[in-house]
């Protein structure tokens, strides 16, 4: 699974698209296919006014139920997975740990997350509120 932040930029903030691909190859050759991850036929997600390692690492720590410390600094938490010298598009990952909280989470168990999450931090700055 990988996020990759895009040249769209709403409010400071890149517009960033969360995605799996079948291993960090794969989502790396994502940057490469026009119009992404969608165009690439991958389920996405796109999460705009997130900052791609922070914000991340707080989902993981709310449904790991540990601090963000200690969900950023896991293996691949955010890890740098493309080159991203002359800005986005880039691609970081996430931890093995929040990949399997998410794909085994049922979608009340997600629900339940989304509003714990949306009050943390930047998401609080940019007033998100849970549906």
């Amino acid at each position: 699974m990988g996020l990759s932040a895009a040249d769209a930029e709403i409010g400071g903030m890149a517009l960033c698209d969360c995605f799996s691909a079948a291993d960090d190859r794969a989502a790396v050759a994502v940057l490469r296919t026009p119009g992404g991850p969608g165009q690439a036929e991958l389920d996405v997600v796109i999460l705009k006014n997130i900052g791609p390692v922070v914000a991340i690492a707080q989902l993981e720590a709310l449904m790991a139920d540990c601090t963000r410390e200690e969900a950023g600094e896991r293996p691949r938490s955010g890890r740098l997975l493309s080159e991203s010298e002359g800005g986005p598009p880039f691609l970081v990952s996430l931890s093995d740990a929040l990949v399997d909280a998410l794909a085994t989470a049922t979608q009340d168990a997600l629900a339940g997350f989304a509003e714990p999450w949306s009050m943390t931090g930047e998401r609080r700055l940019y007033c998100w509120r849970a549906l």
